[in-house]
């Protein structure tokens, strides 16, 4: 019966798309000539998603710790546009230029969704697992030019008929191999764990290797939480740890792995794993 209504959505919903972007640097001008370039070629192409997924860092420098100035110019630094750009040329704040890029596109911001995910260096209420969305001061002008905008929380689940997606930015891959135990070697070599685990290489990628991978993915199937991590290494908040678990296993689950020997390259590996829940592919 699921595999029939499988096949349906498939016949009668051919165009539905997600995309997923993760470090999204706002505070890098070229990151505004990217997405441009993005739209120009969905509407171009008549390609356009159902979905975006924007995760976080939505800067490229910390400012958890930072001082006014890291805050003033995480919601307030000019960005250049490109030329042919005519609809602005500067725009003053880093998320309101988004919001005016998006807004530009009304085949893009009438009809698709978009879901902000915050990253570990963004700003929200709490700094601890599970984080709450993105401030609502720093965002008004995107609620406001973007009426399909959500603003999530960190993790989130994307519900999507019978199936289930999990988008979690955080930076587990670092926080484990600074608390590996020594001495253990996972055996990642079998096929039960290796048909889990869809990721794309990049050039740039050459600290990171694919045992890596395996030992994050089975530490977190094994444990069934997003934070298989002792409380004083990754804090969660007690009262919301449920939003952390997974069980049962969702469909999918989207997360970012990024290689910190190498952070001028910015992203070296993005991790996107499949679950086994029964019958929901």
């Amino acid at each position: 019966m699921q595999a029939q209504f499988s096949v349906r959505i498939r016949e009668e919903l051919p165009d539905l798309h997600f995309f997923f972007l993760s470090d999204v640097w706002l505070d890098q001008p070229k990151t505004l000539v990217g997405l441009t370039k993005m739209f120009d070629n969905c509407v171009e192409n008549d390609f356009i998603p159902k979905l975006f997924v924007f995760c976080g860092n939505f800067t490229s420098r910390s400012i958890a710790n930072g001082s006014g100035r890291d805050i003033q110019r995480y919601n307030g630094e000019f960005h250049r546009l490109p030329k042919d750009y005519l609809r602005s040329c500067f725009a003053t704040e880093s998320f309101d230029a988004l919001a005016d890029l998006i807004a530009a596109y009304p085949m893009i911001s009438q009809s698709s969704h978009f879901i902000f995910v915050p990253g570990p260096w963004d700003l929200t209420l709490n700094s601890t697992l599970p984080r709450k969305p993105l401030l609502s001061s720093l965002v008004s002008r995107l609620k406001a030019k973007v009426p399909k905008s959500h603003f999530a929380t960190n993790p989130c689940r994307i519900k999507f008929f019978d199936q289930e997606i999990v988008v979690f930015r955080e930076d587990s891959m670092s926080r484990m191999l600074r608390n590996i135990t020594a001495g253990v070697k996972l055996d990642a070599t079998g096929d039960d764990l290796k048909r889990y685990v869809r990721y794309f290489r990049f050039p740039n990628a050459q600290s990171l290797t694919k045992l890596n991978v395996f030992q994050l993915v089975q530490s977190i199937l094994d444990q069934a939480h997003l934070s298989p991590f002792a409380n004083h290494i990754q804090p969660t908040l007690s009262d919301h740890d449920h939003a952390l678990r997974l069980y049962p296993l969702p469909t999918a689950v989207n997360q970012p792995v990024y290689d910190y020997e190498r952070r001028k390259h910015s992203q070296s590996l993005r991790l996107y794993w499949l679950t086994s829940t029964t019958g929901s592919r």
